[in-house]
């Protein structure tokens, strides 16, 4: 069976900021969603992992504006997140990576 992948409102938040971008760092999501950086880059390291997001640090000189940037962009399976996240309506829900809506995981910190 495939990873799955958690979808939260935040998580929901991150892809749709991602979907609409060919390419964007993190401070454009984290203004995008009007998330807290301790809440979005969290999520963007376990799309990351679970394979929904490619990443690239800048390359460019940034001496004069600052600490290089690292850009995020989706991979088709992070495109087929992203439909399914435009489906989800308002319904929190987990998606595995075969692209099926799945039922989320039960339990968690109260039991």
């Amino acid at each position: 069976m495939g990873t799955r992948i958690r979808l939260t409102r935040a998580t929901r938040a991150v892809v749709r900021a991602l979907v609409h971008e060919q390419e964007c760092y993190g401070l454009e999501i984290i203004q995008s969603t009007r998330l807290a950086s301790g809440t979005v880059y969290p999520i963007l390291a376990r799309l990351e992992r679970q394979g929904c997001l490619h990443s690239r640090w800048e390359t460019d000189e940034v001496q004069a504006r600052g600490p290089r940037r690292r850009f995020y962009r989706l991979t088709p399976l992070g495109l087929a997140l992203a439909r399914s996240v435009a489906g989800a309506g308002g319904v929190e829900r987990g998606v595995g990576t075969g692209g099926a809506p799945v039922r989320p995981a039960l339990g968690g910190a109260g039991g």
